[in-house]
């Protein structure tokens, strides 16, 4: 069928007259005498003919291979992986589809059909695109290499049907005291704001605890108002794009939206800020001339490692290697800084920002008591990633080095900050540290980790970390098997907690634990994203969705306390799903793997399973 298409389209196009726009009409009547002749010489059915016929129209007139795909009300989604492999959604089930564009070349074709509608462009520069069709459809166009094998299409269909009020209530989504409340204001003319909630963004996380829901809408609208060109720390206040508040949240920010481009304008402005000695400017762009300080504090660990962390965080989400290859001039530069700063493998000296924000400390606290293990600890951690990135780009040299200064820097902490590789701290965040660096062996990591829990016990399941190490703690006690202390502390409702803001009624992420204190009396921004961190471990964790590039790994952690969650990631090769729920005793599984790949999921009972592109239940 395939060969019979591309024989009729070529005598088609032959016999067409491009002196002029031909009426569809027109093409229609000569893929009819094509058709025809055709079948004087081949035997092929009416039915065989008719398909013939429609298939070569679309691929003159409309989305080829995809047409039929788009006629058809039953499919919901469309999803395109290269010119050969072509799936489709239809009752909650993914198939293959038996068509595909005849060539690459054709595929580009199309993709500058749909984007040209809107006037849109999408190239190499502009690699990834969101448009819609003319039926209102959304569609996302990613372009190779940055998705990985060849350019992807998703198409997410609209019903022909609209949903209306009743069908809502049926459905479950809207309770009918909520339809009538909004009936009543539309009466009476009042302006209504409807926004998108928990589901409006790149990815989906919902539970059982409504407070829960609230704080990853608070997530979401925090992110929203700040990745505004550039991530700034807060839309009201200074509007800064600070390097340390970009590098705690980037996995966030990359799960949660497609914020690709705005980290990698972002970066732009961290090399264009760089100074000459290899300091990164703490805010990129510049919001002042800047002042003696502001050069001093440049040098700040946790902060100048951003340059580092974040694209690096970035390649392994969408694989895009030009992203390292961009800035890895100033990822030296930086980590030249760093070694300058070293005296025998380790960072003694200078002024760091530190832990940040801490519970019952303020800046001047903060930057006073050394900071000595952060430095030291991120001078192993940054090059050990470096030497990682250098092994990427073929420079083996720079990647021995690093590794080598990196070990040593382990080394060092460890000897200089630990007692036989055991922290002994009053502070969650020291303990958190050398074990998310992997700064000792994973005896001690353990060790670590159980002095970490009992501080949590003793603090009552509240928090005292600051920005650096917040968006690790759940994870980590996880890892260690103290997943209960991670749920209670992840649901504490008092102050220093997450949900304490929650029931102040916060609608975005405050900058303290405590923005707004027991009396009422507000300080500090109160629309601040970074401790909306956590969220990647909810993602990553609570529904286990993990992936790097192609890899999909699945290994979630129940809590018999939420009774189910379930998370709905976009990520760069297709939407991954992941859920659970408790119904007594008896917890079930479901997930959505994207088609051109395979997830290995882990369950919490050790079980292991591959599973292929579809819906699988356990």
């Amino acid at each position: 069928m395939d060969e019979y298409v591309g024989d009729i389209r070529q005598r088609v196009l032959e016999r067409m007259d491009l002196s002029r726009e031909m009426s569809d009409e027109e093409i229609e009547n000569l893929i009819g005498e094509e058709a025809s002749r055709l079948m004087q010489e081949e035997p092929i059915s009416i039915r065989e003919r008719l398909m013939l016929e429609a298939r070569v129209f679309n691929s003159l007139r409309k989305l080829d291979a995809l047409q039929e795909l788009l006629d058809d009300p039953e499919i919901s989604e469309i999803m395109v992986n290269g010119p050969k492999h072509i799936f489709y959604e239809k009752a909650g089930r993914v198939h293959a589809w038996n068509q595909a564009f005849a060539s690459e070349e054709k595929m580009q074709d199309v993709i500058q059909q749909i984007v040209g509608r809107h006037n849109r462009v999408v190239n190499l520069s502009n690699p990834i695109v969101d448009t819609r069709l003319a039926d209102g459809s959304r569609v996302n166009i990613v372009l190779a290499p940055v998705s990985l094998d060849g350019s992807t299409i998703t198409i997410r269909k609209f019903p022909e049907k609209p949903l209306d009020m009743q069908t809502l209530i049926q459905k479950g989504a809207l309770p009918e005291d909520a339809a009538e409340f909004l009936k009543m204001l539309v009466r009476a003319k009042y302006n209504l704001l409807i926004s998108g909630g928990t589901s409006s963004g790149k990815t989906t996380f919902l539970n059982s605890d409504p407070a829960l829901n609230q704080l990853i809408s608070n997530i979401f609208w925090g992110q929203r108002d700040n990745f505004l060109d550039v991530p700034t720390d807060c839309p009201t206040r200074e509007r800064a794009a600070w390097t340390g508040d970009a590098g705690l949240y980037v996995d966030t920010g990359l799960m949660l939206m497609d914020s690709y481009n705005v980290y990698r304008k972002w970066l732009a402005q961290c090399r264009y800020g760089q100074y000459p000695e290899g300091k990164v400017a703490n805010i990129a762009p510049p919001n002042s001339k800047g002042s003696f300080m502001t050069a001093m504090l440049a040098g700040s660990v946790g902060w100048g490692d951003a340059c580092i962390i974040v694209p690096m965080a970035m390649y392994r989400k969408y694989g895009d290697v030009r992203i390292l290859e961009e800035n890895y001039e100033m990822m030296k530069n930086w980590y030249a800084f760093l070694e300058s700063r070293a005296e025998n493998n380790a960072i003694q000296s200078g002024i760091d920002y530190g832990e940040w924000c801490e519970p019952r400390t303020n800046p001047m606290m903060s930057m006073q008591n050394g900071n000595f293990d952060v430095a030291t600890a991120y001078f192993a951690h940054s090059g050990e990633t470096l030497s990682e990135i250098a092994a990427i780009l073929g420079k083996e040299e720079d990647a021995a080095h690093y590794r080598e200064v990196s070990e040593n820097a382990k080394k060092a902490f460890e000897e200089i900050f630990t007692k036989d590789g055991v922290v002994e701290s009053e502070r969650q965040c020291q303990y958190i540290r050398p074990i998310q660096f992997g700064l000792v062996n994973e005896e001690n990591c353990a060790k670590n980790a159980e002095k970490l829990n009992e501080l949590v016990l003793a603090n009552d399941y509240h928090l005292n970390t600051g920005f650096l190490t917040t968006p690790a703690i759940c994870g980590i006690l996880c890892e260690y098997g103290y997943e209960d202390t991670a749920f209670k502390l992840l649901l504490q409702e008092s102050a220093p907690g997450w949900l304490y803001a929650v029931k102040k009624g916060a609608t975005t992420i405050w900058e303290t634990w405590d923005g707004i204190n027991e009396e009422g009396k507000p300080s500090e921004s109160l629309n601040h994203y970074s401790y909306g961190a956590i969220t990647g471990w909810l993602i990553g964790g609570v529904c286990g969705i993990q992936q790097e590039g192609r890899k999909i790994t699945i290994k979630p952690i129940a809590c018999k306390e939420l009774s189910h969650a379930k998370a709905v990631y976009d990520s760069p090769v297709g939407t991954i799903e992941s859920g659970w729920k408790y119904e007594g005793n008896k917890i079930t599984f479901e997930f959505v793997i994207p088609v051109n790949t395979v997830a290995e999921v882990v369950l919490p009972n050790g079980e292991r399973h591959e599973l292929a592109p579809g819906v699988h239940q356990f």
